[in-house]
């Protein structure tokens, strides 16, 4: 009961498709087949006995008699009676190839197309194999009296005659799948495609292949961003890196959490720092011992990167002096501030006025400050008010 209503299924199904088989496309390299999709040799037997039912041994199928298969191709005769069978008992796969002989019968699974001949032509004959056994195979075929056959078996002698074998099985084993080395460059394949612009998983990294299909190696640009593929041979050549600082021609980047390069401002491990974000060829290197004016307001960037913050002796990038940069996290932190300044309970002073010294301490003399006179000593404190 189960067979008949599976055949029934089957059947039903089988009738819908042929007005829209010439439509049918193959998966496309974004949704990969894979061995697992394939069904196992008893659910192709069971597959192949719902067909029995509704093509029983001695129907009418004869030279004439044709199948329109999944691409839309119009297969005649005995071929197009195995292809028929094999697209039923493989619904979901496309990757059908072609063996071409010699052939062992230890290499044949149920759902297997053998055929002699010229496929199509005079002489040639194909059948499809339905059970595998210690020393035969089962077959199926149509045209054979103008009718269909199910019960004739072959000898391992037999099998090794046949020209050609059709199969769906071993047929991954012949694809490039993964990572090869071609012209000392490294390339990524899946089944037989070789992968271009687009990103793909291997080992736990990421990596990314280009419109001419090699993997990344060194700064690389995708989708406007930059990166920095792995160019060391440590195991993970080519992956990108993530995460971390990179030192490259005397100059630091830094790789965020996705692997791009930062750019302007980042955060890191408490601490500020800015990447160039100017396109002149040097983006994404961070600044150090270097000014920046930020939306109008002044930031120094001094050793190992780091922006200022409090009191801070300038030492390098011009314009060396005592400065004072916000301490607080009120969104202006680290900008240069000017003027009188009050900072652990010492008293301070950084120029106003745009005249080259423009926000430095005063330090070590006397100076005069609205009208006062004001004494520092050598760390800029106020030490001292002389009068007018």
């Amino acid at each position: 009961m189960r067979k008949r209503l599976l055949a029934l299924i089957l059947a039903l199904l089988t009738i819908f498709a042929l007005p829209t088989a010439a439509f049918a496309s193959p998966r496309s390299v974004d949704e990969p087949q894979t061995a697992a999709t394939l069904p196992t040799e008893e659910e192709v037997y069971e597959r192949l006995m719902a067909m029995q039912e509704l093509y029983p041994e001695g129907s009418h199928w004869d030279s004439s008699s044709y199948y329109i298969d999944r691409n839309g191709w119009k297969e005649g005769g005995c071929f197009g009676f195995a292809i028929m069978l094999q697209e039923a008992a493989f619904p979901d796969n496309t990757m059908l190839v072609r063996k071409n002989a010699p052939i062992s019968i230890g290499d044949v699974h149920a759902g297997d197309i053998l055929s002699y001949g010229i496929t199509g032509g005079s002489g040639g004959h194909s059948v499809i194999v339905v059970e595998v056994r210690e020393d035969c195979v089962v077959v199926a075929e149509g045209n054979v009296g103008n009718g269909v056959s199910w019960d004739r078996t072959m000898s391992a002698a037999e099998v090794s005659g046949v020209q050609y074998r059709w199969t769906y099985y071993n047929s991954y084993e012949s694809m490039k799948n993964g990572w090869y080395e071609e012209d000392g460059a490294w390339y990524y394949y899946e089944y037989n495609w070789r992968v271009t612009n687009a990103w793909r998983e291997s080992g736990g990294q990421r990596y990314y292949l280009g419109s001419d299909g090699k993997m990344a190696v060194g700064w690389g640009k995708v989708n406007g961003q930059w990166y920095y593929f792995n160019d060391e041979h440590d195991g993970t050549y080519g992956c990108v890196l993530k995460n971390r600082w990179l030192d490259d021609g005397g100059d630091r980047y830094y790789l965020g959490p996705d692997g791009v390069m930062a750019v302007g401002w980042r955060q890191l491990d408490g601490k500020w720092y800015y990447f160039n974000s100017k396109r002149n060829g040097t983006g994404g290197r961070m600044l150090e011992n270097e000014w920046l004016n930020d939306g109008g307001k002044w930031y120094y960037l001094g050793l190992d990167g780091e922006m200022a913050m409090g009191l801070y002796w300038v030492t390098e990038g011009g314009s060396e002096g005592l400065y004072y940069f916000n301490e607080k996290h009120d969104g202006s932190c680290g900008r240069m501030l000017s003027g009188w300044q009050d900072v652990a309970g010492s008293r301070y002073y950084f120029e106003t006025r745009h005249n080259g010294l423009f926000g430095q301490g005063y330090v070590d003399g006397t100076y005069t400050i609205g009208g006062g006179r004001y004494d520092f000593d050598a760390d800029g404190r106020m030490i001292g008010y002389s009068g007018t």
